[in-house]
């Protein structure tokens, strides 16, 4: 619950820096491709505790302009403690696709939200459980040159397992390069 708070506060300041603009047409044409990596923590809230309470991994993903908006397609891996008897640990497999949406970008930084849908994995070393999931979050970037772009993301990702649904929270820093 303390990553939680601090997940909405980093969010809360990144916005309060840009401060609140309108996006200008200019952001919303459509930018170049773009491929990349990152690292990423995925935390459980207590109904899948049971399971595991985090993961450490990370992804890789492409981007691709659309009037308006971002297509964005990705994977990712995670290794997660197990949390209980039958089993010493967790491999995360999530793929996914989306769009992204830019709610702010004066060309230096930028900040969009995200919306994906995708399949969620996991593999107890014996059997492999496959749910789906949905994950909305904000990801703020800066334009380091013509090529590189880093940026910090925050996402809640609903995971659909019968008969619940189960809420995750990830924080994810990575890098996009601009093919």
């Amino acid at each position: 619950m303390k990553r939680k708070g601090i997940l909405i506060a980093v969010c809360t300041v990144v916005v309060g820096l840009l401060g609140i603009q309108a996006v200008s047409a200019d952001s919303l044409k459509p930018s170049p491709v773009s491929i990349e990596v990152y690292a990423s923590e995925l935390f459980t809230q207590d109904d899948a505790s049971f399971l595991y309470t985090e993961g450490i991994g990370g992804g890789a993903g492409i981007s691709i302009p659309l009037p308006r908006f971002l297509f964005m397609a990705g994977c990712q891996l995670y290794s997660a403690e197990s949390n209980n008897i039958w089993t010493d640990t967790y491999t995360i497999l999530s793929v996914e696709s989306g769009l992204g949406y830019p709610l702010y970008d004066n060309g230096t930084g930028s900040l969009h939200a995200t919306f994906s849908y995708g399949l969620i994995a996991h593999w107890n070393q014996t059997t492999w459980y496959v749910n789906q999931k949905g994950e909305a979050g904000l990801r703020f970037a800066y334009q380091v040159n013509e090529r590189f772009r880093p940026y910090i993301e925050g996402s809640v990702l609903l995971m659909f397992a019968r008969p619940d649904q189960t809420m995750m929270y990830c924080g994810s820093l990575g890098i996009q390069y601009t093919i």
